[in-house]
């Protein structure tokens, strides 16, 4: 995950925590400037489907 501002950290994950619950993949949340600035938060992920 990538944060426009390091302190939405707490919002952000309460969140993550409605749509995942218990079971919350593993992240690495970093703080980073947009090309766009109006955006806040960009999401990159890694699925494996058997």
């Amino acid at each position: 995950m990538f944060l426009a501002d390091g302190q939405d950290f707490t919002a952000m994950n309460e969140v993550y925590a409605e749509f995942f619950g218990a079971a919350k993949p593993a992240r690495t949340t970093v703080e980073a400037q947009f090309a766009s600035p109006p955006m806040k938060v960009e999401i990159d992920c890694i699925a494996y489907k058997p």
